[in-house]
């Protein structure tokens, strides 16, 4: 399942699935702050679900407008679905006077159409906000996520939580579980 989710949403990269070059040191602490989780949200469809993502993006944030990081987010998800099957999204987009990516995490009350065909509804959204400067950091960040929430056990870990805090604290464990799995030899 990894590889299939993973090359979703990088099809192109040869490495996407690969563990990074230094995974033990990756964390989604990098990305995540406790403000811009969320859960038990009710969204009416894919577009407010990307006004939430949106908002939690720019929480706290002097540098970024809403408009700014919404427009670029719904632009980027206009040119196909970052759905990644399995119940989850991955809208990103590049965003001007960001100096590094940030992310959000939403998990919602009820699935949404995320227009995939055939693979289902979104409950559980990962939108990430990247500079748009940006090289191939962003893409390590992609496939990072994506293997995180490609885990079999995402859903045990996080299904019957209902507080944001304690679904931040969740996924960085699901976080250093990945980065730790990631760094062990193969047997």
């Amino acid at each position: 399942m990894p590889g299939k989710l993973i090359n979703r949403i990088l099809p192109d990269d040869p490495d996407a699935g690969q563990p990074a070059e230094d995974a033990s040191d990756y964390s989604l602490a990098d990305l995540l702050a406790p403000g811009r989780v969320a859960c038990n949200v009710t969204a009416r469809g894919k577009k407010h679900c990307l006004e939430i993502v949106s908002r939690l993006l720019t929480n706290n944030s002097e540098s970024l407008t809403y408009s700014e990081v919404f427009d670029t987010i719904y632009q980027r998800e206009r040119l196909g679905s970052t759905s990644l099957g399995e119940g989850f999204a991955l809208p990103h987009g590049r965003v001007a006077d960001l100096d590094h990516s940030i992310g959000a995490f939403l998990m919602l009350t009820s699935p949404i159409d995320f227009d995939l065909d055939g693979e289902g509804e979104v409950d559980m959204v990962f939108a990430l906000a990247v500079p748009a400067e940006s090289d191939e950091a962003h893409l390590k960040d992609l496939s990072e996520i994506a293997k995180i929430l490609s885990r079999t056990n995402i859903r045990e870990h996080v299904g019957g939580i209902t507080s944001s805090v304690a679904l931040y604290e969740a996924l960085l464990e699901l976080s250093r579980e990945t980065a730790n799995n990631d760094s062990q030899p193969d047997a």
